[in-house]
């Protein structure tokens, strides 16, 4: 995604130790997880065009919340959504 590159700047404006960092980048797998479960069901719920219209809007504003989280936990939800999205594509 756009965002990798910008991992040491964020990292640096939110204060965030390895550590921190390490645990917040954990909100993208768990997001992942999450739409492996969900999709097949919201598919037959919403049908797969306008789920992937939805995941798609929704990837592309949560792109720019990531560089402007203001708190590591920001960022961890930001992540969460961006892969939760991403699993859905």
């Amino acid at each position: 995604a756009a965002w990798a590159g910008r991992i040491p700047a964020i990292r640096d404006a939110l204060g965030m130790d390895h550590g921190l960092l390490g645990s917040v980048l954990w909100g993208l797998p768990a997001g992942l997880l999450v739409s492996t479960q969900l999709t097949p069901w919201l598919a037959n719920r919403l049908g797969s065009r306008t789920l992937v219209v939805l995941a798609t809007v929704l990837y592309s504003l949560d792109l720019p919340c990531l560089a402007l989280a203001s708190h590591p936990i920001y960022l961890a939800l930001g992540l969460i959504v961006l892969g939760f999205t991403q699993g859905i594509m």
